[in-house]
């Protein structure tokens, strides 16, 4: 496995250090000895149209460092909340989920074409979308565009073989569920210190395929 220097990091709160005593950035830096920078943004998208979205910050190329040895992008879940549409694959539109999927993945390789690239997907999540009614399952509830959480995953795994990128599946590997988000979320959303723990384990696993790539 290449040795690792610099760890990018591109989400929304749960990538930050605000929630479950600090997140994940810290086991990084102390799993890679490793510096680790975090444009995480609360509340944040991915596409057009959503919070201080990714798409905008990764728009200024100040933002993706060129030493960049790994980039992790953890985005879907409020691209799901404030009802992005989907979108096609080969969307040239980052008002899209596949659109600003796409833009991204480009200004990321453009700026750092050495760097291995990971996307992990969105977790379980209880809670209502942006102008719904009342909270759910967001893996089966649809936003005000129409679309369940299921929708944006498929939407990552499919382009992850149109752009050739790895993914790391939280949602299928974490084992956060509808039966026990209470133990792993602190919230319905965000995952306290034992969530984490969960998504660590997936992380630990999964860093020999990814950084070989």
């Amino acid at each position: 496995m290449r040795e690792l220097k610099k760890i990018v990091i591109y989400g929304d709160s749960i990538s930050t250090v605000l929630h479950g005593e600090g997140g994940f950035e810290e086991y990084l830096k102390k799993r890679f000895s490793a510096q680790v920078v975090n444009y995480a943004v609360s509340a944040s998208g991915l596409a057009l149209g959503t919070p201080d979205n990714t798409v905008c910050v990764l728009a200024d190329e100040k933002n993706i460092p060129v030493d960049a040895d790994l980039v992790i992008m953890w985005h879907g879940t409020n691209d799901w909340y404030w009802g992005s549409p989907v979108g096609r694959l080969e969307d040239e539109d980052s008002g899209t989920f596949l659109g600003a999927v796409g833009e991204a993945v480009r200004r990321i390789r453009k700026a750092v074409p050495h760097a291995a690239f990971v996307w992990l997907t969105p977790i379980y999540r209880y809670e209502a979308p942006d102008q719904g009614s009342a909270p759910g399952n967001a893996y089966e509830t649809r936003n005000k565009a129409g679309f369940t959480m299921t929708d944006y995953h498929r939407a990552i795994m499919e382009a992850s073989v149109y752009h050739g990128f790895q993914v790391l599946d939280l949602r299928r590997e974490c084992g956060i569920h509808e039966f026990n988000h209470s133990l792993y979320l602190e919230d319905g959303v965000h995952p306290n210190r034992a969530g984490y723990e969960r998504i660590i384990q997936v992380m630990e696993r999964g860093w020999e395929a990814v950084c070989m790539s």
